[in-house]
């Protein structure tokens, strides 16, 4: 997951992370997820066998035949998009995200969201679905999301965040009280090696 920007939670400010081009990225880009591809050996596999981006086959390591995606097959490739009618992909809606409270890293919300396809192939031996498209079929969408409660969202606030506020203030006066010694203590120093000289001021 990468930071995609900043936002406020019911008075919080919280940094909010989204699963980067790399998660669901097809091998094109990242090779590095040939793994993911079904049948891969120690990174070697043909690449029509993999998926496009956006989309991971469960068979090879789950043994399940479906493919994940996000819902309506957002940040997916425009094939799957354009193969299933009545899709309207939005970042607001479909996303998973967790927003975190950037000085302490608490999770301040979030959302699961992905989408269960079945993956339709044409079959040549069958005249009816022969010229078939291979596409993904939607079959379930889950959207789960979690947030702090009022209660707890108050306590980070009131309690928490200003007593961080106190500490990093207190932490600049210490500082300020160390130099304010050291010049003071230099210039006793300073009077005190003038004085057994014998030069009084």
């Amino acid at each position: 997951m990468s930071v995609e920007s900043t936002t406020s939670f019911k008075g919080i400010d919280c940094l909010k992370f989204t699963p980067n081009e790399r998660f669901l990225g097809s091998v094109v880009d990242f090779p590095e997820n040939y793994c993911y591809c079904p049948g891969s050996i120690e990174k070697i596999t043909l690449g029509q066998s993999c998926m496009r981006t956006g989309a991971m086959e469960f068979a090879a390591c789950q043994a399940v035949p479906v493919v994940l995606t996000f819902p309506h097959f957002y940040k997916a490739s425009r094939y799957y998009q354009n193969a299933v009618d009545g899709l309207s992909p939005d970042s607001d809606t479909h996303q998973s995200y967790v927003s975190l409270e950037p000085t302490t890293g608490i999770p301040i919300n979030g959302a699961k969201r992905i989408q269960i396809n079945f993956q339709l192939k044409g079959t040549p031996a069958m005249k009816m679905t022969g010229k078939a498209r291979d596409l993904l079929m939607p079959f379930l969408w889950i959207d789960e999301k979690v947030e702090l409660g009022d209660e707890q969202l108050s306590m980070i606030k009131d309690t928490l965040l200003k007593m961080l506020k106190i500490a990093n203030i207190a932490q600049w006066v210490l500082i300020a009280i160390g130099i304010l010694m050291v010049l003071v203590g230099s210039i006793m120093s300073f009077i005190s090696a003038r004085r057994e000289h014998g030069h009084p001021d």
